[in-house]
């Protein structure tokens, strides 16, 4: 992939003056759809760092996706962000090695959630997705349903890419904005 430097240059204007170490993966993006590539950015920091979802319990659910989806890349990612978040690296070892009785009885219902939504999201049954409403309510599951969404799609757009982890560094979310009428392409209707 091409270098941030490189990609900041063809990426719309970010408001404000940082201008952060892309992932990898968004470098290849960019190459092509640099207005893609910068919605990309601001969506997988919200996904990453903002929302309803407790982060430790974030992290451990991307990386349940990810291990389903074989993704060594988000993997690791899920494990930065787990670090980030506070998990100890006795629980982390715990889910990793699929032991996830350090985790309570809603983490794992969530842990099996998303292992579920990841794998055969038919199969996630209505008993699992009310279980998870009652403990968690109503906000906090269409966000992990949300969390799923992505994780799902960025594990397979990865994978589509040819990553591989160990050789792209895994980085930070990128918290950056755009102005929305960057991210929009202008069509020009044709004369009469």
């Amino acid at each position: 992939p091409p270098s941030s430097e490189e990609v900041w240059k063809t990426l719309p204007t970010p408001q404000g003056t940082a201008r952060p170490e892309l992932p990898s993966w968004i470098c290849m993006v960019a190459r092509e759809m640099p207005r893609t590539a910068a919605a990309f950015i601001e969506l997988d920091y919200a996904q990453r760092v903002e929302g309803p979802v407790e982060p430790q319990l974030r992290a451990a659910m991307r990386w349940t996706a990810a291990s389903a989806n074989q993704c060594p890349y988000t993997m690791e990612v899920a494990a930065y962000d787990a670090k980030q978040a506070g998990v100890s690296a006795e629980k982390w070892k715990s889910l990793t090695s699929g032991d996830r009785s350090l985790w309570s009885k809603t983490e794992r219902a969530a842990l099996d959630f998303a292992d579920g939504m990841s794998r055969d999201s038919d199969g996630v049954t209505d008993e699992q997705f009310t279980f998870l409403e009652k403990e968690l309510g109503s906000r906090v599951v269409a966000s992990m349903v949300l969390h799923m969404a992505y994780a799902n799609f960025q594990d397979r757009l990865i994978h589509c890419l040819g990553l591989a982890s160990k050789e792209n560094k895994v980085t930070g979310p990128v918290q950056v904005k755009f102005s929305p009428e960057s991210l929009e392409k202008k069509t020009i209707a044709p004369s009469p």
